[in-house]
């Protein structure tokens, strides 16, 4: 992830986590409840729960963590970054169908809509050998139009294409009513279950818990 992408996000993070301290510590016990990380995988589950509060939480209906607080940035490239990416983003899985590594470019295919990125992010572009599975996270557009991957880490599922695309396509499906599908993801991969064995990640904690 950029640099400054990756220090706005954890801006976000600090800002709602001082400000609202109460609605961050609901959301932190919601969380914990729904998704019940394994031990060893804590402190994987720290960085999905960053994904889905700054994206997808949305406390009494209204904006999402990140949107608000893009909205209080003066104006300037950090708020057109930050609204952008907040307005933008898009958690799914993708058919990881190419890397060129020193473009640091990442070709992806959404496996629901069939929609073709091309995205920047060490968190892909630093596995190459991942070309050919299915791989799951968070991208965004920023405010000059190009794409990045935003998620922290992202999932690898080590079976093949055909596979990771139907357990995928069964998560999705799974999914409880209203539920984000970071929040799934983030169960059925980090709880101990059936599909924690296949679990692999990349990004900021690929050392951690599943490994490449």
């Amino acid at each position: 992830m950029l640099q400054s992408l990756c220090d706005l996000l954890n801006a976000a993070l600090r800002e709602t986590r001082t400000s609202f301290p109460g609605q961050f510590q609901r959301a932190v016990d919601a969380y914990v409840d729904f998704v019940v990380p394994r031990e060893d995988l804590f402190e994987i589950g720290l960085l999905t729960f960053a994904d889905w509060f700054l994206f997808d939480h949305r406390p009494g209906g209204g904006p999402t963590p990140l949107s608000r607080y893009a909205a209080g940035l003066p104006a300037g490239a950090a708020r057109d970054d930050a609204a952008s990416v907040a307005g933008t983003n898009l958690f799914a899985s993708f058919a990881y169908d190419a890397c060129d590594t020193d473009g640091g470019l990442a070709a992806l295919t959404d496996i629901a809509t069939g929609i073709a990125y091309e995205v920047e992010g060490s968190q892909l572009t630093d596995c190459p050998g991942w070309v050919g599975s299915v791989v799951t996270g968070r991208i965004a557009r920023v405010a000059d139009g190009s794409r990045h991957a935003v998620s922290q880490i992202f999932y690898r599922d080590r079976a093949s294409l055909e596979v990771g695309v139907r357990v995928a396509g069964d998560i999705r499906a799974s999914a409880p009513e209203g539920a984000p599908l970071s929040l799934a993801f983030a169960a059925e991969l980090l709880g101990g279950g059936p599909l924690t064995e296949s679990l692999r990640v990349g990004g900021a904690s690929a050392e951690q818990g599943a490994r490449r």
